[in-house]
């Protein structure tokens, strides 16, 4: 153990924006923000040993288009000197934070703190690069948690108890858990994730907040006196139980409030048992990344018709004296999307994307695009020991769905695209996905930390 050179450092900054910059996540609400419930932030964490760095930066926020993912991380890469496909971005896609992209029907991108968020995230990648100190062990842990539910199936009937033997969607309930350890066994940091939708403050809620996650950030924290990082996973289809199952009746703000905190103690508490039962990594443990293109298949362009049927029922919207915030905002929405697709000549068969990994030991980190459903989640994590599926990772380009779902209706799969793009996600997504993650973990493998 004596000649292992292996270094972590962690660094964070506030990234909560001033009072009146858009949030983003939802239709329905107004845009400008009116305080912080919960105060935002870049967490940077970097790990080093015998020429192999790696870097993790995670973010507060919805996420980030693939384009800005692909430049923060060359910023990133040339601040630091290391290899861009070194680095892993992840957004934790909390709806209660800035519009750091543009989602059609939610607010324009809000350009200025998104450059300011970036700034900042290079700052925290920085510290953590200048503060390292070395890593004498460290554990991976797993344990179940029943706080979330596919909503896209019903919920359980009878008013069952959350606890997932009733639940008829796919989801993956494992809240997972990886800590290092410097001298006298003392915590440096700790990656944990669970996939739920950060939405337990619903649209209503105007105040900044990571959501659910804040509180589960901060469980960990207080317990293990060490910076914690928050790596979504597959949730595009997952969303917490109904809030009636947690909380007494309160007043709305208040309910939802309490909500969200009880969520992220469940997410914490779950955390701590992973951490009891967890495997030590054997040292000296590989650190190597790697990286796959993933071009992912679209479907078709729509027809003139149907852009011409949208453009008329979205100005009917429009017209109508009594319509809602919500069909407005979601009719001006769907207007740009025609405009949009109006101005392509043909529709592209595939979308450009990437899949990369991190490895740390046996312990994969698998960087996804977009919101992907869990589904595509527990295929990446049979086909690749070991891995965390990560989504809102390498941009958000929008939902990603497998095969099963293609053909259902809801709002993922027929709607939403318009807001992120113009095509929506074809068939063979999940397949493009679990091939590019293969690949990505395979390239990861072949560099390592070695003991001297």
């Amino acid at each position: 153990m004596a000649g292992f050179s292996a270094v972590l450092g962690v660094a964070t900054e506030d990234i909560s924006p001033p009072v009146g910059v858009r949030l983003s996540g939802y239709a329905g609400r107004l845009f400008g923000n009116i305080g912080v419930l919960e105060p935002l932030r870049a967490d940077a964490l970097y790990l080093s040993g015998e020429g192999t760095s790696i870097l993790i930066v995670a973010l507060d926020v919805i996420g980030i288009s693939p384009r800005d993912d692909v430049s923060l991380r060359r910023i990133l890469g040339k601040e630091l000197g290391i290899s861009p496909n070194a680095v892993m971005i992840a957004c934790s896609h909390t709806h209660s934070g800035p519009a750091t992209q543009l989602i059609r029907a939610t607010g324009e991108k809000e350009t200025g703190w998104t450059r300011e968020v970036f700034a900042r995230a290079v700052r925290a990648a920085k510290a953590a690069q200048a503060a390292t100190r070395p890593v004498l062990s460290a554990s991976v842990g797993e344990a179940s948690c029943f706080a979330a539910m596919n909503r896209r199936t019903p919920e359980p009937a009878g008013g069952a108890e959350p606890d997932g033997s009733t639940d008829t969607g796919p989801m993956d309930p494992a809240c997972r858990v990886l800590r290092f350890f410097g001298e006298d066994d003392r915590p440096l940091a700790a990656l944990f994730q669970y996939a739920m939708h950060p939405v337990s403050l619903t649209r209503e809620n105007r105040l900044i907040s990571p959501d659910w996650v804040g509180a589960a950030r901060t469980g960990i924290e207080k317990a293990w006196n060490c910076p914690a990082l928050f790596l979504p996973g597959c949730c595009g289809d997952i969303n917490p139980r109904d809030q009636k199952r947690f909380v007494p009746p309160l007043s709305g703000e208040e309910k939802r409030q309490i909500h969200c905190r009880r969520l992220g103690e469940n997410v914490a508490d779950t955390a701590l048992t992973a951490a009891k039962d967890a495997t030590p990594l054997p040292f000296p443990f590989e650190l190597g990344f790697g990286a796959s293109p993933a071009p992912l298949p679209l479907q078709p362009l729509v027809s003139p018709e149907i852009l011409e049927a949208t453009e008329d029922s979205s100005r009917s919207v429009l017209a109508q004296r009594d319509a809602t915030l919500s069909s407005r905002q979601l009719a001006q929405g769907q207007l740009s999307w025609v405009r949009a697709c109006r101005r392509m000549r043909q529709g592209q068969l595939f979308l450009p994307s990437r899949v990369s990994a991190l490895r740390i030991g046996p312990v994969k980190l698998i960087a996804l695009p977009g919101e992907i459903f869990t589904e595509i989640g527990q295929q990446v994590r049979g086909k690749v020991p070991n891995a965390w599926p990560v989504g809102y990772a390498n941009g958000n380009p929008g939902y990603l769905f497998p095969d099963s779902t293609q053909d259902e209706h809801g709002y993922e799969t027929e709607i939403a695209f318009r807001l992120y793009g113009k095509q929506a996600a074809g068939k063979g997504t999940g397949s493009a996905l679990v091939t590019a993650s293969i690949k990505a973990a395979a390239t990861a493998a072949a560099r390592w930390v070695k003991s001297s």
